[in-house]
């Protein structure tokens, strides 16, 4: 993956519900594959690498830190400046 990209993934699951649920995962996520976090990195072999997620009821509680509303406050927290506050538009 590229460094010098900021890239997110928005992840809207379970739309059979009145409110599904909504995440922000950052790019970095895939850094350290997990059993959530899928690296496919194909060394030595004609396939480019590929990353993914692999759901399943024992892993979906490693999303709980990239719900939309922890996300955006995070990403916001690492927009401030230091000791600053942003204001609105």
């Amino acid at each position: 993956m590229e460094e010098d990209r900021v890239l997110f993934l928005g992840l809207f699951t379970d739309p059979k519900r009145e409110e599904g649920d909504y995440y922000l995962i950052p790019v970095g996520a895939w850094k350290t594959p997990n059993t959530l976090f899928r690296d496919y990195a194909y060394e030595g072999k004609k396939s480019a690498p590929e990353w993914g997620l692999s759901f399943s009821p024992r892993t979906m509680p490693l999303l709980e830190p990239f719900r939309l509303h922890e996300s955006l406050k995070k990403l916001t927290a690492a927009l401030r400046p230091p000791g600053g506050t942003v204001d609105p538009p």
